[in-house]
């Protein structure tokens, strides 16, 4: 991997930080974790996410299974966009 597919993934990663009241508040969810459920369930979520972050659910699911990225960390980066 080169240093501007680092780059370009840490720019997505970032993004998806900042915007996780749209995952949260878009499926009528209680926290991340949920939403996360009912986006997997869901291919029309899947679709407008891919439209909206250039992203394929495929490789955010991907990120959290790894662990690169967490639920806790989408929750209060939501609580704090939110407050």
């Amino acid at each position: 991997m080169n240093e501007e597919m680092i780059t370009k993934a840490r720019e997505k990663i970032s993004q998806l930080y900042e915007h996780a009241d749209y995952f949260i508040l878009g499926t009528n969810s209680k926290d991340f974790q949920q939403a996360f459920e009912r986006i997997n369930d869901n291919l029309e979520y899947q679709e407008g996410i891919y439209q909206d972050f250039g992203v394929k659910w495929s490789v955010i699911k991907h990120l959290f299974d790894k662990g690169v990225m967490k639920f806790d960390n989408m929750d209060f980066c939501c609580k704090a966009t939110l407050d």
